[in-house]
């Protein structure tokens, strides 16, 4: 697994257990399409080959990073 799959499946981890919610059951505010997926649902499955979340374009460490902050 590579460090920005880690930090991926990281920062869903971290998403799920602030909001208390299932994966199935999150809806991602930044998300183009319910349809498209999303780190903070699908974790490193949602990596595009440049480090981005394939549901809305954000790379995976600003993502992170803002998570933190909360």
């Amino acid at each position: 697994m590579t460090d920005i799959n880690k930090a991926a499946d990281d920062y869903r981890a971290a998403v799920l257990k602030r909001t208390g919610l299932k994966a199935s059951e999150l809806v991602c505010p930044r998300e183009k399409s319910e349809m498209t997926p999303c780190l903070a649902r699908d974790g490193s499955l949602a990596v595009t080959e440049r480090g981005h979340c394939a549901g809305c374009d954000q790379h995976v460490n600003y993502l992170a990073k803002k998570e933190g902050q909360k």
